[in-house]
């Protein structure tokens, strides 16, 4: 688990001009999780924060912790924690925990932290996806067809409860795993629902693998949204 965490005076979160959650003193928590994380790794985040001694004592020295100040917590899922650009420029979250899985553990954590007697108010994806959309970003699922262990494989009923409680733009739907048929697949689902068409060569971290050269007309709703322009 990676966590980004922020001494605030106050901190709330506002969806579509309505705020959904608001805490005064207390830490505001970025919580990405890893397809390698357990239980374990909540636990021990959870006593590392609520420990940490970033508050200041009567001698103005940070000498003092949630435990201490009795504050609050708010929680965000924040999956782009996981965000690698070691290889190319484009950020690959493959070691980012599937959503089911990193849904578990991100409450587990939220859990923990209410059973030590904190106050904790969380933001969901749907609610990560929303501040994204509110700093001009996308929001899209990467190689939707990936069948290998720890992936999540979205077939079209999955696909419609994500996008029921997720604000989604679209989908990768050209990738080296996805065949003829899921690529056409994904491409109708596409068509029907009116998402932005990605397309991927997963050439990260493979040595020897080199980038496919997918033609951008393919991207070109997803390219003009983000600023890039073609021409045919």
């Amino acid at each position: 688990m990676r966590a980004v965490v922020q001494r605030v005076s106050r901190a709330q979160v506002t969806i579509h001009g309505e705020i959904t959650g608001k805490i005064g003193h207390g830490l505001l928590v970025f919580l990405g999780v890893a397809k390698a994380d357990t239980r374990t790794d909540a636990d021990y985040l959870v006593g590392k924060i609520l420990g940490l001694r970033v508050f200041e004592d009567p001698d103005r020295k940070m000498n003092l912790s949630l435990t201490d100040t009795h504050g609050a917590v708010l929680a965000v899922s924040q999956f782009t924690l996981y965000g690698d650009v070691r290889r190319g420029k484009r950020p690959s979250f493959d070691e980012a925990a599937p959503p089911e899985m990193a849904r578990e553990l991100y409450e587990y954590f939220v859990s923990k932290i209410r059973e030590a007697g904190f106050v904790s108010i969380h933001a969901d994806m749907a609610l990560t996806v929303d501040a994204a959309h509110r700093s001009g970003a996308v929001a899209l699922i990467a190689h939707p067809g990936r069948r290998e262990q720890g992936f999540t494989y979205y077939d079209i009923d999955l696909l419609d409860k994500v996008r029921a409680e997720v604000p989604l733009d679209g989908i990768e739907v050209y990738h080296p795993y996805h065949n003829p048929d899921m690529v056409e697949t994904y491409r109708e689902y596409a068509r029907k629902h009116r998402l932005l068409v990605s397309t991927g060569s997963d050439s990260h971290s493979h040595p020897g693998r080199m980038p496919i050269k997918h033609r951008a007309e393919l991207s070109r709703e997803l390219l003009e949204r983000v600023g890039i322009h073609i021409n045919i």
